[in-house]
């Protein structure tokens, strides 16, 4: 067996050492990662999954379980509308105009009346009052019948008026409700003048062919109501009746003499259960 020299030796270790040296010096390949479920490291838990949005048919029904919102207009506090039986009270003023017979002037016999009328019925649903009305008018004389009771002790003028009537109630579940009417029916209006215990009575009658009204009622609860009111009435007188104590005469106009005449009625009128 041959010996190595040594020079073969050192020749031989060094280039071992420098093999080793460089293999040292190379940097070392970065660690592989593992595979997956292999890490022991601990792994941070997974987001909670988002919660499931609510239904959209759940906020429809959050709405529709809501009171519905009171109309435009209307008034939730209002009484609610009546039907059944009705009566109002009017009180007033009654202004003449036209003519009573041939061209005498209206305002020549009658002054301003206190005018009172009662209305009684009943409703027919909710928008129709159908029933009847009893007026009193009473006052002073004015122009040449005033001038005429002047020998007089005293003189009054008096109308009386009768007939049935059909009104419309524009809002009658609502707190203000404005109403409009017509009434067809018979009138009596007169004088009356009386000097030492004698009494003289005269007194025109006629049909009165239209009652023209309108009003608001204020229905303050489901028992009353109160609000202004005007009534315009066209009427012509047929005939004159004039008593003196026990003595009584009529008589007729003629066709030729008779004449229209108004009242315009204005004031308050009353109304229970409106």
């Amino acid at each position: 067996m041959k010996l190595i020299g040594p020079s073969l030796f050192v020749a031989t270790l060094l280039a071992t050492l420098g093999a080793s040296t460089i293999a040292l010096a190379e940097p070392l390949p970065p660690p592989r990662p593992p595979p997956p479920g292999s890490s022991t490291e601990p792994t941070e838990p997974a987001p909670a999954a988002p919660a499931a949005p609510a239904p959209k048919h759940s906020a429809r029904q959050e709405v529709t379980t809501e009171p519905p919102a009171a109309e435009s207009g209307s008034s939730s506090d209002a009484p609610p509308p009546r039907e059944g039986f009705q009566l109002a009270l009017r009180g007033g003023v009654g202004l003449p105009f036209g003519k009573s017979v041939g061209n005498e002037a209206m305002s020549e016999v009658f002054g301003t009346q206190g005018s009172f009328t009662v209305d009684i019925g009943g409703k027919l649903g909710h928008y129709i009052f159908l029933g009847a009305y009893l007026g009193l008018g009473v006052g002073g004389t004015s122009g040449n019948f005033e001038k005429a009771c002047e020998q007089f002790d005293s003189c009054t003028t008096v109308t009386f008026r009768i007939g049935a009537q059909i009104q419309y109630h524009i809002l009658p579940a609502e707190k203000v409700n404005p109403w409009i009417g017509y009434g067809i029916g018979y009138e009596a209006s007169g004088a009356t003048a009386s000097k030492n215990g004698n009494d003289l009575t005269v007194a025109a009658t006629g049909v009165e062919f239209g009652h023209f009204m309108g009003g608001v009622d204020f229905r303050l609860n489901k028992t009353f109501g109160i609000g202004p009111f005007v009534d315009f009435s066209l009427g012509q007188y047929s005939k004159v009746t004039s008593k003196q104590n026990d003595r009584e005469i009529t008589s007729t106009f003629a066709d030729e003499d008779r004449k229209l005449h108004q009242w315009l009625q204005l004031g308050v009128r009353g109304v229970f259960f409106p």
